[in-house]
């Protein structure tokens, strides 16, 4: 069986994520890394935008448990057309999408 897929949009104050057709919102901290650990399962796979230093601590927290994979930018935004207008809701939803889910 196919491992189950989620995508995060990371800001510098928050988290959107995307899992199982729901959208799902997190601080950008520790409590926020948690509470997502909370909802997936182990060995979920996990698409993460690369957001400068946004991003990092989040996928160090998060990569012993699951199969995390940063996503370039560039390449979530030549998919566009497939995500339709820009927000963060859009971006987590791209994310998981580009990943495989």
């Amino acid at each position: 069986m196919e491992a189950p897929v989620a995508g995060i949009d990371v800001s510098k104050d928050k988290l959107i994520m995307y899992f199982q057709g729901k959208l799902y919102e997190f601080p950008n901290d520790k409590r926020g890394y948690e509470e997502i650990r909370q909802i997936l399962p182990k060995g979920c796979k996990i698409g993460i935008e690369s957001t400068g230093v946004y991003h990092v601590n989040l996928a160090k927290y998060l990569n012993n448990e699951y199969d995390v994979r940063i996503i370039n930018p560039f390449i979530l935004k030549k998919f566009k057309g497939f995500r339709g207008k820009k927000s963060d809701k859009n971006d987590a939803c791209g994310n998981s999408c580009k990943y495989g889910g």
